[in-house]
C-alpha cells in the first residue's frame, strides 16, 4: 500500500517571520522524521537552499515574491494536479477553496481580529488586513482540520469562531542547547535582552519606561526586525545603553542571548511566544507578561503584571545570582514539555487523522 502523500504550502515562507519561520522549520524537521507519509513542500525560488536540505520532496515555484500571501489561491489548484496528494497543509497561510481533498491550516494566533494595529499602517498593510480578516477567517471556518499552537489558541478559535471540532494542539519544540554560560558571583549591570519584531503588541514601550524607573545599571539589546512599532524607541532616544540590532542571523542571535542575564517579553497577545523557550534551551531564564498563552506555558514565577511599569520594574530591580538560579531551574523544568520526540509523535497522529476519511470541503 502505497504511502500518502501530504502537500506542505509554504510558498508564504520568509526567513524574517520569527514564529511563522520557526514553525515552518519546525514542521520540517518533524516531517523528516514521520516514515509513514510522502511530504512535498512547494515554496518561492528564492528559498531553494533551504528547502532542498529539509529532508522532504521540495518543489520550487517562481511568482512575485510581494504576492507571497494569497498566491496559492491561484497556484496551488495547478500544483496539485500535478502532485496528486491525499491531503494539503498550509503552515503558514490558508488553502484555496473547492479542493476536493481533505485541507489543513496551522493557527499560529488571530491577534488580528481584535487588534487595529496588527497589520502596517499603509495600502499594503490595508490589503493584508481584508486578507486576514476575510479570507483566511473564511478558509478556517472550512478547513477539514486545523492545528494550534497551544491551547490558548484553540480556546481563542473556540471563542471567535465557536470553531472546537477536529482541532488538535501540537506544540512548538526547542532543542536544549550545551551552553558554557557561567554563573556570575554578582551581577553590577544587569544585562537584558528583547527578542521579537517590533510590532505593537510585543509592548516594547513597557519595557522602556520599566528600565527608565531602574536604580541600578542595566543595558538592553534589542533583536528583531523594526516594523511599524518602532516608533517607542523615541522613550529612550539617545540613550547609550540601548542597543538596537535589527534582525539578525540565528548565530548572532545565539551570541546575543548568551550574553544576556535575563530575556525579557512583556507582550500582550501571543499565540506561543517563542523567544522565552528559545532563550531557556540556551539557559536563559525570562520575565514574561502575565497573560494566557504565558501562564499555558511559562513558570509562574517568571509571570509580571503589564497593567503598569512598576510590576516589571521591580521585578528587574530585586534580580540577584540566587533569583536568577531560582528561575533558571524553573524554565528548564518547563522546557521538558516541549521534546523534539513529542513534536514527532503529535505530527504523526494530526497527520493521520487529516488524511482519515472526512467530508470534502
Amino acid at each position: 500500500m502505497s504511502k500518502p502523500t501530504i502537500l506542505l504550502d509554504m510558498l508564504a515562507f520568509s526567513d524574517q517571520d520569527g514564529g511563522f519561520t520557526s514553525a515552518s522549520r519546525d514542521l520540517l524537521q518533524a516531517c523528516a522524521r514521520l516514515d509513514g507519509y510522502r511530504f512535498v513542500v512547494v515554496h518561492h525560488e528564492r528559498w531553494k537552499s533551504e528547502f532542498s536540505t529539509a529532508g522532504v520532496e521540495a518543489l520550487a515555484v517562481s511568482f512575485p515574491f510581494s504576492l507571497r500571501f494569497g498566491i496559492n489561491t491561484f497556484l496551488l489548484r495547478g500544483i496539485v494536479k500535478r502532485v496528486q496528494p491525499s491531503a494539503v497543509h498550509c503552515e503558514i497561510s490558508a488553502p484555496p477553496p473547492f479542493l476536493s481533498i481533505p485541507t489543513s491550516m496551522t493557527l499560529h494566533d488571530l491577534d488580528f481580529l481584535t487588534n487595529s494595529k496588527a497589520n502596517k499602517p499603509t495600502w499594503g498593510g490595508v490589503l493584508m488586513s481584508v486578507y486576514w480578516r476575510n479570507y483566511y477567517i473564511w478558509r478556517l471556518k472550512r478547513a477539514t482540520s486545523i492545528k494550534a499552537i497551544s491551547t490558548t489558541t484553540a480556546n481563542d478559535l473556540a471563542r471567535a469562531l465557536n470553531r472546537t471540532d477536529r482541532v488538535t494542539v501540537v506544540y512548538p519544540y526547542f532543542k536544549q542547547f550545551q551552553t558554557s554560560r557561567k554563573e556570575k558571583a554578582v551581577i553590577d549591570e544587569l544585562r537584558i535582552a528583547f527578542v521579537g519584531s517590533l510590532v505593537p503588541r510585543k509592548n516594547l514601550s513597557l519595557l522602556l519606561r520599566s528600565l527608565l524607573l531602574l536604580r541600578r545599571p542595566w543595558t538592553l539589546d534589542l533583536i528583531g526586525g523594526l516594523w511599524w512599532g518602532a516608533d517607542v524607541m523615541k522613550l529612550v532616544e539617545g540613550d547609550s545603553r540601548v542597543n538596537v540590532h535589527g534582525f539578525v542571523t540565528n548565530e548572532r542571535r545565539d551570541e546575543l542571548l548568551s550574553n544576556a542575564d535575563v530575556l525579557v517579553l512583556p507582550s500582550k497577545a501571543e499565540g506561543f511566544g517563542y523567544p522565552p523557550l528559545e532563550a531557556a534551551a540556551r539557559g536563559v531564564p525570562s520575565l514574561v507578561s502575565d497573560i494566557e498563552i504565558f501562564r499555558e506555558v511559562a513558570p509562574e514565577e517568571s509571570l509580571f503584571d503589564i497593567s503598569s511599569e512598576r510590576p516589571l520594574a521591580d521585578r528587574l530591580e530585586s534580580l540577584d545570582t540566587v533569583a536568577m538560579r531560582q528561575l533558571s531551574l524553573r524554565w528548564a523544568q518547563s522546557i521538558q514539555r516541549f521534546t523534539f520526540e513529542k513534536s514527532i509523535e503529535a505530527h504523526n497522529n494530526y497527520f493521520k487523522r487529516l488524511c482519515t476519511p472526512a467530508r470534502s470541503i
